[in-house]
């Protein structure tokens, strides 16, 4: 059965944060990132373009169509649909010239992978970091993402276009209050996990919370970092997000003779519906989950020196049935 951490190890993995997040801001080694996004009142629109919205997720694909007219934007015919997987740099742009509708000038990104945000001109792009959630993006760890999809783009169609792209919690951050009292954190818990939060005014920072390592792996957590394609990183990750959790429930299946799955909607599924061995497997691994997603909010809290607004997305946020209750209970502790 899985174990949940106690709240003594809870609190020594959340202060374990804190110090990586310190060193990281610091510049010194540090599982996590600080990479800051600093906006501008500026934008790469010109009065008549005609732009796209994509959100490039960990499972998942959202399109939207716009324009600016007399200075007013306006946004319609939004898309979805399932990702294929990114082995390589081609199949993104492969996937990217396919999704590229006609007569589109500019195309905006939320980008769900690890990224360290430049302005490539008046353009805000982003270096990819690494690959995550299965996806090894060989060929494009170290490239300017934006740029390589512009390059791509005139390459197969002769097009022409500009493409910015930002980390999925800065989009998501973006979506907060404007009020500037307090720490503002965006957590992202789906396919993978992330979080980030409100330097300043201008700044958001994004810490790629997943790759955090100063902490005790769980026994199906081991065995899920071992088996997998990227062995030793994003640990924190492969305790939290949704495509890590079927796989710790399947190693449980195992052991005791039960049915594996192959979907996070499935898991909760189990979750919500049943009461005998699968379910309480099930509840357990999303307890533990939002206890680990807890931990990393105190953290950016207590790094930061405060309460304030908290904003979360995600798969596993709406379908793990008790993870918001489990959330507020952790972080009064």
């Amino acid at each position: 059965m899985p174990k949940l951490y106690t709240v003594r190890q809870l609190k020594k993995f959340r202060d374990n944060l804190v110090k990586q997040l310190e060193q990281a801001k610091d510049g010194y080694k540090s599982s996590l990132t600080f990479s800051k996004t600093t906006l501008d009142d500026n934008t790469i629109l010109q009065e008549g373009d005609k732009f796209q919205l994509m959100i490039i997720g960990g499972s998942n694909y959202k399109s939207a169509l716009g324009d600016l007219r007399q200075g007013q934007l306006s946004v319609k015919e939004s898309q979805q649909c399932k990702l294929p997987k990114f082995h390589k740099d081609s199949d993104l742009g492969k996937f990217f010239v396919k999704a590229l509708k006609d007569d589109i000038d500019v195309v905006a990104i939320n980008y769900a992978y690890p990224i360290e945000s430049f302005r490539r001109g008046d353009i805000l792009d982003g270096k990819l970091i690494r690959g995550t959630k299965g996806n090894l993006f060989s060929g494009l760890v170290g490239k300017n993402v934006g740029a390589y999809l512009e390059d791509y783009t005139l390459k197969k169609t002769n097009r022409k276009i500009k493409v910015s792209l930002a980390n999925d919690v800065v989009c998501l951050l973006l979506s907060s209050s404007l009020s500037l009292e307090g720490v503002r954190i965006g957590v992202v818990v789906g396919t993978g996990f992330n979080t980030g939060f409100w330097l300043n005014s201008k700044t958001i920072v994004n810490i790629e919370s997943g790759n955090f390592d100063d902490f005790v792996m769980s026994e199906s957590g081991k065995y899920v970092d071992e088996n997998s394609s990227n062995c030793g990183k994003q640990k924190w990750e492969k305790e939290v997000s949704g495509a890590y959790l079927v796989k710790h429930y399947n190693y449980f299946a195992r052991q005791n003779k039960l049915n594996r799955i192959n979907k996070s909607r499935k898991l909760s599924e189990i979750a919500n519906e049943e009461k005998g061995l699968p379910g309480e497997i099930s509840r357990l691994l999303f307890m533990r989950s939002a206890s680990l997603v807890a931990v990393t909010v105190a953290a950016i809290s207590k790094f930061q020196s405060g309460e304030g607004e908290l904003v979360i997305e995600g798969g596993v946020f709406w379908k793990g049935i008790i993870l918001l209750g489990t959330l507020l209970i952790i972080g009064k502790n």
